[in-house]
């Protein structure tokens, strides 16, 4: 496959991913996302992948998952402000969920100190905040 057609594919993969994730299905959103990162293991955006099979490992029940991805997530793009802040939010649920209550605190706190006027009613659509 050409190297522009992969890109395309990978983002296709990516948006459908989101949507799925959005409309509840999200243990289809996580095949998608992985399928996604084999396509192209070392894209810029891979970050946005494992916070996406983060929020929907989340939605699953899948608290340790979720962990996982939301971490890796969060190493891969250490700058991304506007990216960050939901995802620490929703790690913060993840850790309060497996009793891990001293790392919920912090998670919670350092997503407070990124965006001190988060509003609650924003969360039901925290994948669209970028």
């Amino acid at each position: 496959m050409h190297l522009n057609r992969t890109a395309a594919m990978v983002g296709v993969y990516h948006e459908l991913a989101v949507r799925k994730t959005l409309a509840g299905h999200a243990d289809e959103a996580i095949v998608l996302e992985l399928r996604a990162n084999q396509l192209n293991p070392l894209s810029p955006w891979r970050f946005n992948r494992y916070r996406n099979m983060g929020c929907a490992s989340l939605m699953l029940g899948k608290d340790q998952d979720a962990i996982t991805f939301l971490e890796r997530s969060l190493a891969i793009n250490p700058e991304g402000n506007n990216y960050r802040r939901g995802t620490y939010r929703w790690l913060a649920a993840a850790y309060a969920r497996t009793g891990r209550i001293p790392e919920a605190k912090r998670a919670l706190a350092e997503a407070d100190r990124r965006w001190p006027c988060d509003p609650v009613r924003g969360h039901g659509l925290a994948l669209q905040e970028w």
